[in-house]
């Protein structure tokens, strides 16, 4: 048995905390960290839950004995922290839009500042894990999936009458 440092963050990171996870799969939180710090195992069915709760399929990356760090001489991860910049970038333009949804996300949510610390530490060369990029990126996609679900239903609210219609 080996230590897991990546799947260790990821349950670190994880908004549900390591109680909670564990809860959801089923065993006591002492043996969820036990298991990522490779002093017990999880059966393969709590393994396989686990992995989807964390919304990661490869199981390899979970389960490598070294940390995963993004690295700014590697162009795949610059274009990573790039695409997710202009993501952030979107819900910033909804914010200025009046969007509730972006709204909590830059004035009431800390996922805002941990995005912009993870991409001042990219940009100046400091370790970026690989984990707290997937937990800024899932937290920036479901910010962006609720501005598009306030969008729709702005939209059905809106009343139907004629184009010359004044509201």
């Amino acid at each position: 048995m080996g230590h897991y440092p990546n799947l260790l963050e990821e349950i670190k990171l994880d908004h549900r905390g390591l109680d909670e996870l564990a809860k959801m799969i089923n065993v006591t939180p002492g043996l969820l960290y036990a298991a990522a710090a490779g002093e017990e195992e999880l059966t393969i069915k709590e393994f396989e839950n686990l992995r989807n709760l964390l919304g990661y399929p490869r199981i390899g990356y979970l389960l490598s004995s070294k940390k995963a760090l993004m690295n700014r001489r590697k162009g795949p991860h610059v274009a990573k922290l790039e695409r997710l910049r202009e993501e952030f970038c979107e819900i910033y333009k909804a914010y200025k839009g009046r969007s509730e949804c972006a709204k909590w996300f830059i004035e009431k949510s800390y996922f805002c500042q941990q995005f912009i610390k993870l991409y001042n530490d990219f940009q100046s060369g400091e370790s970026v894990t690989y984990a707290r990029f997937r937990n800024a990126k899932r937290h920036i996609q479901m910010t962006i999936l609720g501005i598009e679900i306030e969008k729709k239903e702005a939209e059905q609210r809106a009343p139907r009458g004629l184009s010359n219609d004044s509201a």
